[in-house]
């Protein structure tokens, strides 16, 4: 997807929010608000906000020598996640008990993976406990914007390779929910090869316990969100390939991969911009479940 204005006013916010989130002194700060939106100023617009947004992080990692500052505010989600699954886990929100209930436990599993795409700090939202347990509550009785849960029950059911792109540090404890319901033999897990705002690394991954749901992890070979044809290694490029159905989390792999394939892909998130809630045809905020077309 390509950049509009409206994208380029929501990153001149996020050129702040990487001064403040790198925590120096005023003058470093400056330097690098000056040069992220140098960096917005002078951008191809005909690319997508991921690519631009990572030339700005890159312009601040520089800068500062810092190439994690997200990192505290990564375990703190998965801190905050860990207690909410806990507690989705005693109370026995999923049960598998019996074939009956197993439209009714994906349809759970996939909202609870769609909560937990609330965990952005790219999309200016103020992250915490609070803030997360109340997207989870409203998912339960949440119309899903788009293909039904049945049809991605359905086209996993006929998939023998199948790939799941993660999003975020926090959320990747919900998605445990939905990898639960699918053979782990078809699933290879896709992590970002290096940290970029809270993007889910494999340090998250596996903090999360996914590693014992899938048959593999691998990495995008990059550390820019999304997933940009140009950076992401041949080894991802040949399992994306592979694969007979993409499952996707996130707005970044949204923003870069919709309709730039022919692949089958679902997408998971919540629409966080207006830009996104445009192109799909929902509202701001809603649980979302899109088919690539």
């Amino acid at each position: 997807m390509e950049t509009t204005f409206d994208c380029v006013a929501c990153m001149a916010k996020q050129a702040v929010k990487i001064a403040e989130e790198f925590g120096g002194p005023y003058e470093t700060n400056e330097k690098i608000l000056r040069a992220c939106l140098r960096v917005l100023s002078e951008a191809d617009y005909k690319t997508s906000s991921p690519a631009i947004s990572y030339l700005m992080q890159t312009e601040a990692k520089s800068i500062t020598g810092i190439s994690d500052p997200y990192e505290q505010l990564k375990i703190y989600s998965n801190e905050i996640s860990r207690k909410i699954v806990e507690q989705i886990e005693s109370e026995g929100w999923i049960k598998s008990s019996s074939v009956e209930r197993e439209a009714d436990d994906f349809d759970t599993a996939c909202r609870l993976a769609i909560a937990g795409n609330i965990i952005d700090y790219s999309a200016g939202i103020d992250v915490n406990y609070d803030t997360v347990l109340t997207s989870v509550k409203k998912s339960m009785a949440a119309e899903l914007h788009g293909v039904s849960t049945k049809s991605l029950l359905k086209k996993i059911s006929e998939s023998k390779k199948i790939m799941y792109i993660l999003d975020n540090a926090g959320e990747v404890f919900f998605d445990r929910f939905l990898l639960e319901q699918i053979n782990n033999e078809k699933l290879t897990l896709v992590v970002k090869g290096g940290p970029i705002v809270n993007d889910a690394t494999l340090f998250d991954a596996e903090a999360a316990g996914l590693q014992h749901l899938v048959h593999r992890i691998i990495d995008t070979g990059h550390n820019s969100q999304g997933v940009i044809r140009a950076y992401c290694s041949d080894v991802f490029w040949e399992a994306f390939n592979a694969s007979d159905l993409i499952i996707s989390k996130g707005m970044a792999n949204f923003e870069t991969l919709y309709r730039q394939t022919d692949k089958e892909i679902f997408f998971l998130f919540r629409a966080k911009c207006d830009r996104i809630a445009d192109v799909i045809g929902c509202k701001k905020m809603d649980y979302v479940i899109v088919e690539n077309t």
